[in-house]
């Protein structure tokens, strides 16, 4: 089903708006996980991942939303492999 263009510009609008929260939250985590490692910061990390991966793909921002996917799955596997907290997928 097509989006009204109405529809899609308030989307790509919350996105634009959303994006950089997600990306300081992410960074923020990244910062403060190695002293802090627990399992509450690999959630946001992961959660903001997919939240970003979610809105570009819903706004058609295919690269973006690419980019997050492989940031969740390098990011789930390196936690697993050191860290051996979550399965590996």
């Amino acid at each position: 089903m097509a989006m009204n263009s109405d529809i899609r510009d308030q989307a790509y609008q919350f996105f634009v708006e959303e994006a950089p929260e997600l990306l300081q939250a992410i960074e923020t985590e990244l910062l403060t996980l190695h002293s802090e490692r627990n399992t509450a910061q690999i959630h946001i990390l992961m959660r903001s991942a997919h939240s970003l991966k979610g809105g570009a793909a819903s706004v058609g921002l295919e690269t973006i939303a690419a980019i997050a996917h492989r940031w969740k799955i390098f990011s789930r596997r390196f936690i697993a492999i050191a860290w051996r907290l979550i399965p590996l997928w």
